[in-house]
């Protein structure tokens, strides 16, 4: 089986896979009442709006230049790459290290629980991915492929200025996301011990370990990072305009990189079944189905 079939059959199956369980994960959030007023949450719908982009328009755009290989208009490539390569990765990347710091806060602060403070929190947590995505990516986006050659891609076509960027947009993002990942543990385990000590427990926390977060965190970071290292550093490589003896190796390279990169979107929402309220929610949607 060709590597291009082998690409084409699990870019279907993914596509079908990611509209699915981000589609299931949104309506269960939505559903429940006590969800849909849950920072935590809607965080997670968010980030699954996110993953379902691909689904709906990465995955399909895929999977037809694939099958009829069609050449692309500049504007639609260009919309593609920003899309696949920028605004998803970076969005949901943001996202999870919002989720951690979600939990940081809302087991570190007393303040979180209450009124303005709260929601005004909330808000930020929300929606600065999508702020910092659009709003900020997209205008670096335009002007980094203000000098685009005449092959229409960003991504193959890299100037100085464009591989900062295509740096810029993951690396600071995924070392966030450790960085808060680790502290959510650390705040989980001082919290923990503190209550040990004292014997008592403020009614304000809940103390549900970061279990699902951190594997979150983990999982993102594992399937984001190789082919964000092929596009920021590996472009040069893979053209092999000399050596066709690798060209095969960095070609099957590239498409693990990009299948995993697509297989998070669908694993992701798995993940999130270690959280006791989401479960509850969908169990009581089953039931009223």
């Amino acid at each position: 089986m060709s590597l291009d079939i082998i690409y084409l059959v699990l870019t279907i199956v993914f596509t079908v896979l990611i509209i699915l369980t981000n589609a299931i994960l949104i309506s269960v959030v939505l559903s429940s009442d006590k969800l849909r007023y849950s920072s935590k949450h809607l965080m997670l719908a968010s980030l699954s709006i996110g993953d379902i982009i691909m689904g709906l328009y990465v995955g399909p755009v895929l999977i037809d230049v694939s099958m009829w290989s069609r050449p692309m208009i500049c504007h639609a490539q260009l919309a593609l790459e920003v899309t696949y390569s920028i605004v998803v990765p970076f969005v949901t990347t943001m996202s999870i290290a919002m989720l951690n710091l979600d939990y940081i806060v809302n087991i570190g602060s007393e303040c979180y629980g209450t009124g303005k403070i709260q929601y005004c929190m909330k808000s930020v947590l929300l929606l600065l991915p999508w702020l910092l995505g659009i709003g900020v990516m997209v205008p670096l986006f335009l002007l980094a492929i203000e000098n685009l050659g005449s092959t229409c891609s960003f991504l193959f076509d890299i100037s100085e200025l464009q591989h900062l960027f295509l740096i810029v947009t993951y690396f600071p993002a995924a070392f966030l996301v450790v960085v808060t990942s680790l502290a959510a543990v650390f705040t989980y385990r001082c919290m923990w011990r503190s209550i040990r000590l004292t014997d008592t427990r403020p009614l304000y926390i809940d103390m549900q370990p970061p279990t699902d977060v951190c594997s979150a965190s983990f999982l993102t970071i594992l399937l984001y990072s190789p082919i964000a290292v092929m596009l920021a550093f590996g472009n040069d490589i893979i053209k092999c305009p000399n050596l066709e003896e690798n060209c095969d190796a960095f070609c099957w390279i590239q498409v693990v990189a990009q299948i995993l990169f697509i297989a998070k979107s669908f694993i992701l929402p798995f993940i999130w079944i270690k959280c006791t309220y989401l479960r509850k929610a969908a169990k009581k949607l089953v039931e009223k189905a």
